[in-house]
């Protein structure tokens, strides 16, 4: 994230989503199988405590993770909540991102389904 102020909870705009990635791009919704979303999530969890910009930022889900646990296998699957209903890995879901960083997510995961560009 790249904002130096404190979003409250709530509603995610798009100014908010301009203000944390401050870069001329798209914003584009992305559908993909709650395995998928897993399995990103463990990506960006892989390095920690590194600093290389992957660690996750996410809404409407919380998720625990253990450190101490080898890569990819980090977090304890029981702690995953989802604002709306269970989380599945057969579920597909929906989430959004800037363009530039849906293009590594579409090119790592061969399983996408959609992508929706704004």
């Amino acid at each position: 994230m790249r904002s130096d102020c404190i979003f409250e909870p709530g509603r995610l705009t798009y100014k908010m989503i301009n203000k944390m990635i401050p870069f001329f791009d798209t914003v584009c919704v992305l559908e993909a199988s709650g395995k998928i979303i897993l399995e990103s999530l463990e990506n960006g969890l892989s390095k920690y405590p590194g600093y290389d910009g992957r660690f996750p930022s996410v809404s409407g889900m919380k998720f625990s993770f253990d450190p101490n646990l080898p890569p990819y296998r980090r977090i304890i699957r029981e702690s995953i909540e989802l604002e709306k209903g269970e989380f599945k890995e057969e579920n597909i879901y929906s989430f959004s991102t800037k363009g530039f960083i849906s293009d590594g997510f579409i090119y790592l995961c061969s399983f996408l389904i959609i992508c929706y560009f704004f």
